[in-house]
């Protein structure tokens, strides 16, 4: 089967705690022209998530020195829970309120959650394959081993994998007025739409890509108690230990972790204390404090590209679990070639 490497990435977000140069390319949400960036056709009809999505592709496409696709060797794969909701709360609203007339009909495919992965597709001319993953906050992990299986498979060469999760002021408004969330809760989530581009190690050679790292092996447990909602820290304990039991062969060779929690600890200090009870020489990555809050579904895309960034030789490990009960892991191998000090 192919060896499955990453040759490119990029970010467009809300909020960023980094000090000093970036790896990939990064672009603060308040920066963004959009009209600039995509051109101004069309643009109206396209969702906040959609418009960030196709501005960090078209930067990860940049980045990874990708000219020509082949459309059928190329697949799309997006990670999104929230790219429909703004426009399903409005839809509805008008719907509810002014009656069904009040609508545009221009609304309607940004109602389905693939619209992101569909404009991608047809705005890049990919028809390997294009796939909408919705799996609450492990859902870039998840479409990253879509990507995985299906460039080790030679179903395709090369895969443009996108976590994506708008946060509009309307969706907030909504998750107000309806109690769904508390105030705390909503102050906690952040904007951010992430793309990392994969290939096999064989095509991104033949086209003397830069190499950043290696897709490795993806682990994957579940926790019926958080699904019950009697999750305890000792319960998400026991399942970061298993992934780490079922990746981490060799500790010694670990140089970064990089967690996504909401429940293994409230405290950063007692966390930070049992990873690097396992970990004792790796650096501890908390991708919560690098965004300022939670990511949701976008999580693992950001978690990939920092953990890349910290790469000082050995491997990472990446860990993202969800309020599901499903808990992830990832085992990326560093590439030398990605810390030569190259500008990019």
């Amino acid at each position: 089967m192919e060896t499955v490497v990453i040759t490119g990435g990029a970010l467009i977000t809300e909020e960023m705690n980094h000090s000093g140069d970036f790896l990939f390319p990064v672009l603060k949400l308040e920066e963004a022209n959009y009209k600039d960036l995509l051109g101004g056709r069309g643009l109206r009809y396209l969702t906040e998530a959609t418009k960030m999505a196709l501005v960090a592709a078209k930067m990860a496409k940049e980045n990874a020195k990708v000219e020509d696709l082949v459309p059928e060797r190329s697949g799309v794969v997006v990670a999104t829970n929230l790219s429909s909701m703004s426009t399903i709360v409005d839809f509805d609203y008008l719907t509810l309120t002014e009656g069904p007339r009040a609508v545009g009909a221009m609304q309607g495919p940004n109602l389905v959650l693939n619209a992101t992965a569909a404009k991608l597709g047809i705005h890049f001319n990919i028809t390997g394959f294009n796939t909408t993953i919705s799996t609450g906050r492990v859902a870039s992990l998840d479409a990253l081993e879509y990507a995985y299986h299906m460039i080790q498979k030679q179903e395709v060469d090369l895969v443009i994998m996108t976590g994506v999760e708008e946060w509009t002021p309307t969706y907030k408004k909504w998750l107000e007025e309806t109690n769904l969330m508390s105030a705390e809760q909503l102050n906690q989530f952040r904007q951010l739409g992430g793309t990392i581009i994969l290939e096999s190690e064989s095509h991104a050679q033949a086209r003397g890509a830069k190499i950043y790292g290696q897709i490795v092996d993806f682990s994957s447990t579940f926790a019926p108690a958080l699904l019950a909602g009697g999750g305890v820290e000792l319960e998400s304990r026991l399942e970061y230990s298993y992934l780490i039991d079922d990746l981490a062969k060799d500790r010694d060779k670990i140089s970064t972790v990089c967690v996504a929690d909401s429940y293994l600890d409230t405290s950063h200090q007692e966390r930070d204390t049992y990873f690097r009870k396992c970990f004792e020489q790796a650096e501890l990555i908390a991708i919560g404090d690098v965004f300022g809050g939670d990511l949701f579904g976008s999580t693992g895309v950001a978690q990939v590209l920092c953990s890349l960034q910290k790469f000082q030789g050995g491997n990472g490990l990446i860990f993202c679990h969800d309020e599901g009960g499903n808990f992830r892991g990832l085992l990326l191998k560093s590439s030398q070639l990605a810390h030569k000090g190259e500008k990019l």
